[in-house]
């Protein structure tokens, strides 16, 4: 019988590994989906460091503006500094196992699925660490700089208050109103609520929402805006006492949650509010193991991050 020249659905360009294809379109799910899922990672520009494990920043305190007399010499103002730094030291990892790679691998609904549920949970996990340092941050004192301010944090008057819609729109406005005046720019902020008070919030008679012109209305059952803030709603702000998976390695406790700290029920942010570093991107693998005769399917990354301004960090938070 002659040679049967076999195609190869998942192969690119009809050479080199059969699998390419399948790889690919794996790495692109994945991507996609943690995109799609993240909130944070379009919210904060993440710096790429390569050639070290630490990404530092330089601080400056405020400059001082004073008049002239004629005829006199103004004196220099001495400038303090300082820095902030974040290092990257724990890769996160997604791994799943298939078992007689030959049968799945023109299958690429199975891999979609994978591509789906571990780009899900590599969003979920970056979000959180984001929140985490946003809720430390809001309870953060002055960096000892000129200018420089503590973060913000509201706490409802009375236990029983976070079902209260009036309640707590009130204490939202008293925090975006205290985060004013530490000049923290109103077009940077952003407030990020829980779902449950999303629901809570739906209660109220009348909301602001935004068209799509940016032009602010009043419309029943809608949460796009409070306080002249734009509002997200995700379920990744910290809900109970733990710890995080950047935690997990090298024994830190940089991302541990006390009970006070999950009380917090909504938190102001803007870009500012974080330093954050990514040493590996997103990257994912398919490759074979003999000795089980199975596919492993990996997802991994490498980021860490901080907050930064803690004046940049504002949060609401249960009695």
């Amino acid at each position: 019988m002659s040679q049967i020249n076999l195609t190869s659905p998942a192969q690119l360009e009809g050479s080199g590994a059969i699998n390419a294809l399948l790889v690919d379109r794996f790495l692109g799910e994945v991507d996609e989906t943690l995109e799609r899922k993240s909130i944070m990672r379009a919210f904060v520009p993440t710096q790429t460091l390569i050639g070290t494990d630490t990404f530092m920043k330089k601080r400056i305190g405020g400059a001082t503006v004073a008049g002239v007399q004629p005829g006199s010499t103004p004196q220099a103002e001495k400038l303090q500094f300082s820095n902030k730094s974040v290092s990257v030291d724990t890769v996160i990892l997604a791994r799943s196992a298939i078992f007689k790679l030959e049968d799945i691998q023109n299958d690429f609904s199975a891999l979609s699925k994978i591509a789906l549920e571990q780009g899900k949970k590599h969003g979920k996990v970056y979000d959180q660490a984001f929140f985490i340092q946003g809720v430390k941050g809001a309870d953060a004192a002055a960096p000892n700089l000129t200018d420089w301010e503590s973060g913000t944090s509201v706490t409802l008057d009375a236990a029983g208050d976070e079902s209260d819609p009036d309640k707590v729109i009130d204490h939202l406005i008293e925090l975006v109103a205290a985060m004013k005046t530490k000049d923290v720019e109103l077009d940077e902020m952003v407030l990020f609520l829980n779902p449950t008070l999303e629901g809570v919030l739906l209660k109220a008679k009348y909301l602001s929402r935004l068209d799509g012109a940016g032009t602010a209305s009043v419309e029943e059952y809608r949460v796009d805006q409070i306080a002249g803030l734009r509002v997200m709603v995700t379920n990744n702000l910290p809900q109970t006492a733990g710890s995080h998976v950047l935690n997990s390695i090298n024994g830190g406790s940089d991302f541990d949650i006390s009970a006070t700290e999950a009380k917090v029920l909504a938190l102001v942010l803007t870009p500012n509010s974080f330093l954050s570093a990514e040493s590996i991107g997103l990257t994912a693998k398919v490759w074979e193991d003999h000795g089980s005769i199975s596919n492993y399917v990996d997802s991994y990354l490498a980021f860490n991050v901080t907050f930064d301004r803690p004046d940049n960090c504002g949060k609401l938070r249960s009695f």
